[in-house]
């Protein structure tokens, strides 16, 4: 059982970006973890900001997650916003990027929700106006194509606002039809 998980960024400069998963104490049967006390590389080179959640979910054997790229290292470039799962059992990772090179911020991290049907909505937003950068009043969202797996999602949608948008919170809301 997972017991939480932590962001570590020891200092800046973004390339010391990375996140980690803490397995404490007592908790077992987490593949690859080498002691009740391990903490795991779960992605590097991806950053993430407390504002928005669910920042991880856990869908049946998969732990999900998004994070934002801090520089072109890894197999990712600077600002790219990522969905990666884990299998908790396998060890299995797999990564797709939603938006490539979208901007270099934490804050841009997605919001999670697991829909009914099993498929995974994901939300991001800019924030703040990076020069050159165009539409910082703009929602975006993307579906996975199936459910629980982030290897293929939707065209990004968007929604303009008439403001600067960002920190996605969501909710499921079954009464009104969510």
């Amino acid at each position: 059982m997972v017991r939480f998980l932590r962001f570590a960024r020891p200092l800046r400069p973004w390339p010391q970006l990375a996140l980690l998963f803490t397995v404490l104490s007592g908790v077992g049967g987490l593949h690859g973890a080498t002691s009740p006390n391990a903490t795991l590389l779960l992605k590097p080179n991806g950053g993430w900001c407390w504002f928005q959640d669910e920042r991880a979910i856990i869908v049946g054997d998969q732990l999900i997650f998004g994070s934002v790229a801090g520089c072109n290292r890894d197999g990712f470039s600077s600002g790219d916003v990522v969905v990666t799962s884990r299998n908790l059992h396998t060890g299995l990772s797999r990564s797709a990027t939603l938006h490539a090179k979208f901007q270099c911020d934490d804050h841009n991290v997605p919001a999670l929700l697991a829909l009914p049907d099993g498929r995974i909505l994901a939300t991001y937003q800019s924030h703040g106006r990076t020069k050159g950068f165009v539409g910082p009043d703009l929602m975006r969202w993307r579906r996975t194509l199936r459910p629980k797996d982030v290897s293929e999602w939707t065209p990004e949608q968007t929604l303009p606002i008439g403001a600067d948008v960002s920190y996605s919170n969501l909710f499921r809301m079954p009464s009104e039809g969510g």
